[in-house]
């Protein structure tokens, strides 16, 4: 292949050229194989939950890395989710498996390993947000 038939070619792709599948099956593969930190999420909290109750009910399983409550962008509430980073899989597994179900401040508490996030696909953006902006 001539030096000439080269140009213009990329030999490797932009992340939005890469499969969400692939990108999904080795962050997973990562997460295996460098026992990166677990990170769980847990939902149907109740607003008034605070990081301290967390950490307690999740060091029961293991060693907590960190803990996120999510909140309202706009009003800075809680939204009832949250994410907790455990260091070690088999515990994070065992707290998962602990906790799903388990009432806290009166509310039964979903218990997920989080899935990552995964940036949208521009390619099948359809454009600007505001789509009803043409009615009046």
């Amino acid at each position: 292949m001539s030096a000439r038939s080269c140009e213009g070619r990329s030999t490797s792709r932009s992340p939005s050229q890469i499969p969400r599948s692939f990108l999904i099956a080795r962050f997973r593969e990562d997460q295996e194989e460098n026992e990166l930190v677990t990170n769980i999420f847990v939902g149907n909290l109740d607003i008034t939950v605070t990081e301290q109750q967390l950490r307690e009910l999740f060091a029961t399983h293991g060693a907590v890395e960190t803990i996120t409550i999510v909140k309202d962008r706009d009003t800075g509430e809680p939204r009832g989710m949250a994410f907790v980073e455990m260091t070690q899989a088999k515990e994070a597994q065992g707290a998962i498996s602990a906790l799903s179900g388990t009432m806290l401040n009166g509310r039964p508490m979903t218990v997920n390993e989080a899935r990552p996030k995964i940036q949208p696909d521009p390619a099948r953006d359809s454009g600007s947000r505001d789509h009803r902006r043409h009615r009046t």
